[in-house]
């Protein structure tokens, strides 16, 4: 299945020439990452597996493909834009592997021979390689004849584009004693969090395509309204851990402060339970659900309108729909089966 009839688009679509050429550029800027591991893997001790299936696919790198559309949308040359989807992999497997420590659980970034319980010093080689690969990249022959100057200052963006995510991850260790406002868990915790987050693709190609200026920043903010969209509809889901761990969650945050008597009443009952499903929500909380659901998918269809060039703004819908399926809340929306 393809990328077009993951999202449920006809073959026909007129899309598909474009998205069939972006999908080869996927397909080749991943295999670099891989390949690029495995030659600074090899004589480690630490074997580099094959990749896992599907590791390839379009539908299965979403936010990856957004990613290199966007490069595509500022007329970036299709061997840097090959590039900039492994750097972006870089940043996921630095990302990920912190993620992974702080949370004590492992998302591969890599397929490595290590033990599969090492699952703290599994995240930390995909941390390890994947900064390393990231320098690699940076010294590519499709970017080159790049400065000394500038390969350190886009190493040094990189960093930058990810520690305002981390810092806000970080203070939020060991629970929070806050329920803050709708508004402000938007402006000074999912800005930070994930907005930012999204826009780091553009932090290398920020250094190294000068010449794209408003364009590059217009595409950078569509790509954080999807990403604040998304992390919307993800607060839905991960109400029940987000309450068990005292993480922010701007559904908790708008029962609390703009929720009905009743919809409280509920609040207090489903955190004494600490409840592990999410079943229930739409029962218990259905004004409050189904405004931030829809809050949510607005806000990703913003993003993805002003993405998406003329003659592929129709999949903008369906796009929507998909990335809902992908996080899990597409029970939450207009239209959607409650199981």
């Amino acid at each position: 299945m393809g990328f077009l009839e993951a999202i449920e688009r006809p073959s026909d679509d007129p899309a598909r020439e474009t998205f069939d050429y972006l999908a080869a550029e996927l397909h080749r800027g991943l295999e670099r990452y891989w390949e690029t591991a495995g030659k600074i893997l090899d004589n480690s001790g630490i074997v580099l597996q094959a990749p896992p299936l599907g590791y390839l696919a379009m539908e299965k790198n979403i936010f990856s493909t957004l990613f290199l559309y966007s490069y595509y949308a500022a007329d970036i040359e299709p061997a840097r834009r090959e590039v900039y989807v492994a750097v972006n992999r870089c940043l996921r497997g630095m990302v990920t592997g912190c993620d992974n420590i702080l949370d004590d659980e492992y998302k591969p970034t890599l397929d490595t021979d290590l033990p599969l319980p090492a699952v703290k010093f599994r995240s930390i080689v995909d941390i390890m390689v994947s900064d390393r690969v990231l320098f690699a990249l940076l010294l590519d022959s499709a970017l080159s004849p790049l400065p000394s100057s500038t390969v350190m200052e886009a190493s040094a963006a990189s960093l930058r584009a990810l520690t305002f995510s981390g810092a806000q991850e970080a203070s939020e260790e060991g629970g929070v004693d806050d329920i803050p406002t709708p508004e402000r868990v938007r402006q000074d915790i999912h800005h930070f969090k994930t907005g930012l987050l999204f826009q780091c693709p553009w932090a290398v190609p920020g250094v190294i395509e000068t010449d794209r200026g408003q364009l590059a920043r217009d595409l950078s903010q569509h790509l954080y309204l999807i990403g604040m969209g998304c992390q919307l509809l993800d607060d839905i889901v991960d109400l029940p851990s987000d309450v068990r761990q005292r993480h922010y969650n701007y559904l908790w945050s708008k029962i609390v402060h703009e929720g009905s008597s009743a919809d409280r009443e509920s609040l207090q009952v489903f955190c004494r339970e600490s409840k592990d499903s999410r079943k229930n929500l739409q029962a218990l909380f259905p004004g409050a659900v189904r405004a931030v659901a829809e809050e949510g998918k607005g806000v990703i269809e913003a993003g993805l309108y002003g993405l998406l060039q003329d003659g592929h703004q129709h999949l903008a819908t369906p796009l929507t729909s998909f990335l809902a399926r992908c996080i899990g809340a597409d029970r939450f929306l207009p239209g959607g089966t409650t199981p």
